[in-house]
């Protein structure tokens, strides 16, 4: 998408999410429990191995890789369809459509059930 906006486009399009989105999106990763936790296998049913990671503990981060984060929508698809709407090099990043929707969909954690548009899934 950076090729296809043009650079100032995309500059644009990082700050927008960035200042929307970037400081719920980290706190995503720090919850208030201070446990990230596997919600299953891709393919359904529990955890089978359990994983539940300490966000304070120090070497949490040698075990991040044992997690696998979903969106709820397919990154590729929705970047493809941006590409498709938004003509090479436009006046703005969201031209012809709605900015907001597509970063929502791209960025947004507020679901209460889960990190919104991502899950913790075993990898």
């Amino acid at each position: 998408m950076r090729a296809h906006l043009g650079e100032a486009q995309w500059r644009a399009f990082v700050e927008y999410a960035e200042l929307k989105y970037k400081d719920a999106f980290v706190h995503a990763f720090t919850p208030e429990s201070g446990l990230l936790s596997c919600v299953g296998p891709l393919d359904g049913g529990s955890c089978p191995h359990a994983i539940t990671l300490r966000t304070d503990d120090p070497c949490a981060h040698d075990f991040l890789d044992s997690l696998h984060l979903d969106h709820d929508y397919d990154l590729a698809n929705v970047c493809a369809v941006w590409q498709q709407l938004v003509p090479a090099s436009p006046r703005s990043w969201r031209q012809g459509i709605r900015g907001a929707r597509l970063c929502r969909m791209l960025f947004d954690v507020s679901s209460p059930d889960s990190l919104g548009p991502l899950t913790s899934d075993c990898s």
